[in-house]
């Protein structure tokens, strides 16, 4: 099922702030490829996702599955497609190395302005990642590939909050006057 985008070029651009004269085709079209067979497949796994390939590839989708993809799985794949696409939409891998495009119409931005909007769609990605989670677990007769991923390939992530932060809490009680911090540190 290769090439069956699950998001539109127009819908892409409307909601995001992408340039509409950005090239779609070259900088963002192998992104959003990316982003279903790497975040979206991570969630709803591999037999669900080949569904909807299958489903959107011979138009048979039922309007349950055309609402899923509408009302929750193009908002996420909006945010991962332009956090996966951020760091290299600059740049060309050329036959003379890696370069860098410079603009003609505005100021380039550095690498911690790069990061910072990245975590941005990181963040909304993860958000919609959890409205889709909620969707699935909540209405498991609507979903049964969901529910039901079978043997083969990646099973669905269900885990409701799906927001990665990086911090790790200790477990309770992980502290005792041995290990505890000092009050004059």
């Amino acid at each position: 099922m290769k090439n069956v985008l699950l998001i539109s070029e127009e819908k892409l651009k409307y909601f995001s702030e992408l340039d509409p004269n950005l090239d779609y085709e070259e900088l963002i079209l192998p992104w959003i490829k990316v982003s279903q067979d790497t975040n979206l497949q991570e969630i709803i796994g591999t037999k669900f996702l080949k569904g909807l390939y299958s489903g959107v590839k011979t138009n048979s989708l039922s309007q349950t599955y055309k609402d899923l993809i509408n009302n929750y799985i193009a908002d996420l794949l909006i945010h991962y497609t332009i956090y996966n696409a951020l760091p290299t939409i600059s740049m060309r891998i050329k036959q003379a190395g890696v370069i860098r495009n410079n603009t003609e119409t505005g100021t380039g931005i550095d690498n911690s302005d790069v990061r910072m909007l990245r975590q941005q769609h990181k963040e909304l990605g993860q958000f919609y990642t959890t409205r889709l989670v909620e969707e699935l677990c909540d209405n498991p007769t609507r979903y049964p590939l969901y529910v039901n991923p079978g043997t083969e390939g990646m099973k669905p992530n269900k885990r409701k909050n799906s927001y990665k932060n990086g911090f790790a809490f200790p477990k309770r009680g992980y502290y005792n006057s041995d290990n505890a911090p000092s009050s004059n540190s």
